[in-house]
């Protein structure tokens, strides 16, 4: 007896066009890798707190931060800022960017001034910015603000600051 030849050419076939997915027709085979990757990306909040001090010098109505403390989960962080005091009841709003080994985040802040004799003021904060690590960062929250004037009456008061920070930062994963 003489056997025929057959030619046979190994063929693999994907395990995937053979899984259903619950609310894909069948008809769209590999649909749903493309389905997966347009989810919109998941975010992290994540608390960030503690105590930044340091200086703070005056001129005109703008009050000019420097400092550093510890702000946890970010570790050491150096604030370098300004604030504008404006308007009838001396409406206190500043910016203030955060430097961290990973990145910066600009942080708006407005100081309830309402009881300006009562220190320290609360403040409220809005994360508008981040860089390097802290890109696409958002969130915001609520702290208070003591400044330690040295020389009051003086045209161009300094003295010293404590800026207590309580934020809920949302950073995007991926």
């Amino acid at each position: 007896m003489i056997r025929k030849k057959y030619r046979v050419r190994p063929s693999v076939e994907s395990l995937e066009s053979m899984v259903l997915l619950s609310g894909v027709p069948a008809t769209t085979d590999h649909a749903a890798p493309a389905l997966l990757t347009k989810l919109p990306a998941a975010s992290t909040v994540t608390n960030v707190s503690g105590t930044l001090k340091g200086t703070f010098t005056s001129a005109a109505g703008l009050y000019h931060v420097t400092g550093s403390g510890v702000l946890s989960p970010l570790g050491h962080t150096t604030v370098k800022g300004s604030y504008t005091v404006s308007g009838p009841h001396y409406q206190m709003t500043g910016t203030l960017t955060l430097t961290t080994s990973k990145g910066n985040i600009v942080v708006d802040t407005v100081v309830d001034t309402t009881e300006f004799g009562k220190l320290p003021s609360p403040v409220s904060m809005a994360i508008t910015k981040g860089t390097k690590h802290f890109k696409g960062i958002g969130g915001s929250g609520s702290g208070s603000l003591d400044f330690m004037v040295r020389n009051p009456g003086s045209p161009k008061p300094s003295g010293k600051f404590t800026l207590t920070v309580n934020l809920n930062a949302t950073m995007p994963n991926g």
